[in-house]
């Protein structure tokens, strides 16, 4: 039960939108026990942003809630991904990308508790 809060700066086109969809339902999946079916994204683009105290380079903050308690080592992978696919689609450098990833202790889906 993931839920992937991606925010930039950046326009982010149609086909741009559709890739990003693609590659992040791509890039969950190299997190144990995770996969796209059950993956929820919102994709947000032109948000008035800052960093190192200027809005007009190219940034992106990737907020990322999970189900799961796993050791940190076991989201490297998905995070190396998710700064490859940033770079590629929207030419945010790796270095103007946070991601953060919160492991959640309960979860509510369908009318049940995940806890």
């Amino acid at each position: 039960m993931p839920m992937i809060d991606l925010n930039t700066n950046v326009t982010v086109s149609e086909r741009a939108r559709l890739e990003l969809a693609r590659g992040l339902g791509e890039a969950i999946a190299l997190i144990p026990g995770k996969d796209e079916d059950s993956l929820m994204l919102r994709i947000s683009g032109n948000n008035d942003m800052f960093f190192k105290g200027r809005d007009d380079i190219p940034m992106a903050y990737v907020r990322t809630d999970l189900y799961a308690q796993l050791p940190d080592e076991e989201y490297r992978p998905f995070g190396d991904a998710v700064m490859r696919l940033l770079g590629k689609v929207l030419a945010i450098p790796s270095g103007n990308v946070y991601l953060t990833i919160r492991q959640i202790p309960c979860w509510i889906t369908r009318g049940e508790q995940y806890d």
